[in-house]
């Protein structure tokens, strides 16, 4: 892909991040290692949130309980 993306191809996927975000937060989850990385763009220019090893459940935080929810242990 082309390094220099256009304004409205960054608005694009901006927007998509706050959706996937929110549908991530809706459901009751935090990704917690969001960085360009663990950002990827597939072929239709869909952002798709990768790595989700950090990632814990809303109520785990809210008793201070921070599980992940993919085990780390193999």
């Amino acid at each position: 892909m082309n390094e220099n993306l256009s304004s409205n191809l960054i608005r694009y996927l901006y927007l998509q991040l706050l959706r996937g975000m929110n549908q991530l937060h809706n459901n009751g989850f935090v990704h917690g290692d969001i960085k360009p990385e663990n950002l990827l763009i597939d072929k239709n220019l869909n952002l798709v949130i990768a790595d989700f090893n950090f990632a814990v459940s809303l109520e785990s935080k809210a008793e201070q309980k921070f599980s992940p929810l993919i085990s780390r242990h193999h």
